[in-house]
């Protein structure tokens, strides 16, 4: 089962930044993020030398991970 928590990051969490688990442990995050050319992006990464990434959206994003992670 996947779901996602807001990550916590020294006692305090961010709108828009999320650790994502698998069968309640935690495998990857995804976030937020201006990006270079002025707009913003969704990042993604898979812990462990798994993979990461950018998206468009938060659903993108998610799909990243899962992918990765398989």
């Amino acid at each position: 089962m996947w779901s996602r928590v807001p990550t916590l990051i020294a006692d305090k969490t961010a709108p828009d930044d999320w650790t994502v688990l698998r069968h309640g442990q935690p495998v990857g995050r995804v976030y937020r993020s201006p990006s270079p050319g002025g707009g913003v992006v969704w990042r993604w990464f898979a812990w462990g030398p798994v993979g990461h990434g950018e998206a468009a959206d938060m659903g993108a994003a998610l799909e990243a991970v899962r992918g990765a992670v398989g």
